[in-house]
């Protein structure tokens, strides 16, 4: 359990390395945008935030997770992101959003499941298992940039990594 924090860049296309510190301001990790080739960030600027990948890197700046959207028919209207991490472990992120206002992403790892929520009108996000307990909840300090963003380690879960979450929830900032 604790506080962690980011700071969010101002510009969503931005390629920045972006680092995430503890209660104590020391760096623990660091999320980055990429794209795959020249061709995505060309279509990217053109048709806005069509494609979304996350690199995540442990404190000594070794990548430690990659996370890329899955293209097919299947995910044009609802995203769904494949993010592989220590080398062989596999967790599927899903856009389960059915209205607009409450945006909804599915987390699955193996048998877990876990959701991020945001209701309509509330700054908070949250993070919570399949018995509804809150692991993570993630707030920012003020809409105008530089914003900083929050997060809240509630509960310790295994397979959850205050960097994973990091860069699930900066996935969903860039698709919101």
């Amino acid at each position: 359990m604790g506080v962690y924090s980011f700071r969010k860049p101002i510009l969503k296309k931005s390629k920045k390395k972006i680092n995430i510190f503890n209660e104590n301001q020391t760096v623990i990790g660091s999320i980055q945008r990429f794209y795959k080739n020249k061709i995505e960030f060309i279509i990217d600027n053109i048709f806005d935030e069509f494609f979304v990948n996350i690199e995540v890197f442990d404190e000594n700046q070794v990548s430690i997770a990659k996370a890329t959207e899955i293209l097919s028919v299947n995910t044009f209207l609802r995203s769904k992101w494949k993010l592989e991490y220590n080398g062989n472990k596999e967790m599927i992120i899903s856009d389960i959003t059915k209205i607009k206002t409450n945006p909804i992403f599915q987390i699955t790892i193996g048998q877990n499941q876990y959701r991020l929520e945001k209701d309509f009108a509330d700054k908070r996000v949250r993070i919570v298992n399949t018995e509804k307990e809150c692991i993570a909840t993630i707030t920012y300090d003020k809409l105008i940039p530089p914003t900083t963003i929050t997060i809240n380690l509630n509960k310790d879960e295994e397979e959850l990594s205050i960097t994973l979450i990091s860069c699930i929830y900066y996935i969903f900032l860039l698709k919101d």
